[in-house]
């Protein structure tokens, strides 16, 4: 036990005795001085000194002949002590390791000759528009300027990080042209520096920030449905399916011209919407709708916007009277063909009777000349009979005249009608 308790006072002890000599050693004075000098060897007077020994420093300033002195308490000797002066744009330092009394004397130089002032150059880049489609070649037009001949350097950053870089070599006037595939969606990012020549300074461009989205398609129907009052339904979907993105609908009363913001849907899981409208309007109405896009799909609206016709109550009248007039005309239509028949019958029984009427006429006139000769042979037949009254007159017996008459008449007959 009493060893152990020895052991202890004596480690105790021991401890005590190092901090007093760290303290002792943490107390070490120096003391540095010397001179300070212009280029040409003269006193540098009134020239800012400042002495670092380790981690202490101290400054001060150099009296009429250039002299400084300063005192400082450093942890432990030797030590590397550095005197730094400067008077106006002269500046220069020294270093020197000792202890206790340091010497160190301070030469100022000449300042550096400023370096040749450059021309400054700077970087401009542009693209043709903000938003591309996964597969685009982006373009990107520059243009650096003074205008000169000089090597770019392009840097692409793809959307996971990775850098691409490539030269490009600049026209006389200053432009250049550079191109990629932009087969990965998300914010592609572009810059170009110019590392400078002895003539003209370094500079870099503004980075562009080009956005890569991929393709989308949106599909639209419309059908009315109800008398009055009238509604049209219209539903479609976006592809690729997206749940819970905007579709805004738009009408056209004019074929297209002009379009109306209408109203919005929300798509669901599968990418459908649906919307019923009432309209108070009528006519011809286009319909459109427009998916303004994602952060990784692109804007697109309907290719062929569907069409509906809504009808007033004046024409759907008016449709009514035009159908009732439409079946009288039909009616009529098949009256008259009817009646078209009834007169190619009554042409046709014209044309029979037409015919029996020539026939008659024919008969007639051979009956007129029939009539005719019969008017003639009676004509004659009494010119006989006063021949004979003539004769019976001059005395012929009657018996002779009769028998001579009659011999006569018999003779005519039976040659006429052998004539």
């Amino acid at each position: 036990m009493r060893r152990r308790a020895s052991l202890l006072l004596a480690l105790l002890v021991s401890s005590m005795l190092m901090s007093g000599a760290q303290l002792v050693a943490a107390q070490v004075p120096i003391t540095v001085w010397g001179y300070v000098y212009m280029p040409d060897g003269s006193p540098a007077a009134g020239a800012s000194v400042t002495v670092k020994a380790g981690s202490v420093t101290k400054s001060t300033t150099t009296d009429s002949s250039g002299k400084y002195k300063v005192t400082l308490t450093v942890s432990s000797v030797p030590v590397t002590v550095t005197v730094t002066a400067r008077k106006g744009s002269y500046k220069g330092s020294a270093s020197k390791t000792g202890e206790g009394v340091i010497r160190i004397d301070v030469k100022l130089r000449k300042p550096s000759p400023p370096p040749p002032s450059k021309k400054s150059t700077s970087i401009a880049l542009d693209v043709e528009r903000a938003v591309y489609l996964v597969d685009d070649t982006v373009v990107v037009r520059g243009q650096i300027k003074p205008p000169m001949s000089a090597i770019v350097t392009m840097v692409m950053i793809r959307p996971n990080g990775t850098k691409i870089s490539s030269t490009v070599k600049t026209w006389e006037n200053g432009s250049f042209i550079y191109s990629f595939i932009a087969d990965e969606p998300g914010v592609w990012k572009v810059y170009a520096s110019y590392a400078g020549s002895k003539e003209y300074a370094a500079s870099r461009s503004p980075t562009l920030e080009i956005a890569v989205k991929e393709r989308a398609r949106i599909t639209m129907s419309a059908r009315i449905s109800g008398v009055r009052p009238m509604k049209v339904i219209i539903t479609g979907s976006v592809e690729p399916p997206v749940a819970g993105a905007t579709v805004m609908v738009y009408v056209s009363l004019d074929g297209g011209k002009t379009w109306l913001h209408l109203c919005n849907a929300t798509t669901d899981e599968g990418g459908r919407y649906r919307v019923e409208l009432e309209l108070s309007v009528s006519g011809s109405l286009l319909f459109k709708a427009v998916f303004p896009g994602t952060e990784l799909l692109a804007r697109c609206e309907t290719e062929e916007p569907p069409a509906v016709k809504l009808t007033s109550p004046e024409e759907e009248q008016l449709r009514k009277q035009v159908e009732d007039l439409k079946k009288r005309e039909a009616e009529l239509m098949s009256t008259v063909a009817e009646l078209e028949g009834e007169k190619e019958q009554l042409l046709q029984r014209v044309e029979e009777l037409e015919e029996s009427l020539a026939e008659a006429r024919g008969a007639l006139d051979k009956l007129n000349a029939t009539l005719a000769k019969l008017s003639a042979e009676a004509e004659a037949y009494k010119d006989e009979a006063a021949q004979l009254r003539i004769i019976a007159y001059a005395g012929i017996p009657l018996s002779i005249v009769t028998g001579l008459a009659a011999g006569f008449m018999l003779s005519k007959r039976v040659s006429r009608r052998k004539g």
